[in-house]
């Protein structure tokens, strides 16, 4: 078995899920972030976006030896109060640190402008055989300015931005969220 959060695993499944309905999957947040940073991640947030998207349309795709451990979301009646209200559900998945997420949002952009830090607002969207990356502004101050921006307007957690504080031993900065284009800033090949 690869491993799961390979640049070469994630293409697969970017690859599996784009081919499987009328929908969008990208690769989001942290994941991306340290592989251009030539970081272990931690894990996989792979979100899917599209008119009609649902949990259970996205659940039928076989990502290959994947068993489905848990899924919750908003549209369950889960419950899930600490969820963003665009989640419409999440699919976890048998010993590994994959985690596919159905969105209501239509666009890749709708989803990442509603990030709680600026320090998860970069995207790997499925280009051929690469991902290319992007990312807001407000994520390239993080380099340009050591400033990583909390957004005051999005649902969070203390633990969140407790870990982020600790992780890049900075304060972060409160702000209100703002829709920002997403600039290109690398690309990432299979391994």
């Amino acid at each position: 078995m690869s491993d799961t959060k390979s640049v070469s695993r994630v293409i697969a499944h970017l690859r599996k899920l784009n081919e499987s309905g009328d929908h969008m999957a990208f690769v989001a947040g942290g994941w991306v972030r340290d592989k251009m940073n030539c970081v272990e991640p931690k894990d996989v947030d792979i979100f899917v976006v599209g008119n009609g998207v649902s949990v259970e349309s996205v659940k039928s795709i076989n990502l290959d030896y994947f068993g489905i451990t848990q899924t919750f979301g908003n549209s369950e009646g889960s419950g899930n109060s600490g969820m963003r209200d665009d989640v419409i559900g999440v699919l976890k998945y048998d010993d590994i640190d994959v985690d596919i997420v159905v969105m209501r949002s239509t666009t890749v952009d709708g989803v990442v402008s509603n990030f709680d830090v600026s320090i998860c607002q970069v995207v790997g969207l499925l280009e051929g055989d690469k991902i290319s990356v992007y990312a807001t502004d407000d994520y390239l101050d993080w380099g340009r300015k050591d400033v990583i921006y909390q957004y005051i307007d999005i649902l969070t957690t203390q633990r969140h931005l407790d870990r982020v504080r600790v992780k890049y031993d900075v304060e972060l900065t409160p702000v209100d969220s703002r829709v920002q284009p997403l600039i290109k800033i690398g690309e990432l090949y299979a391994e």
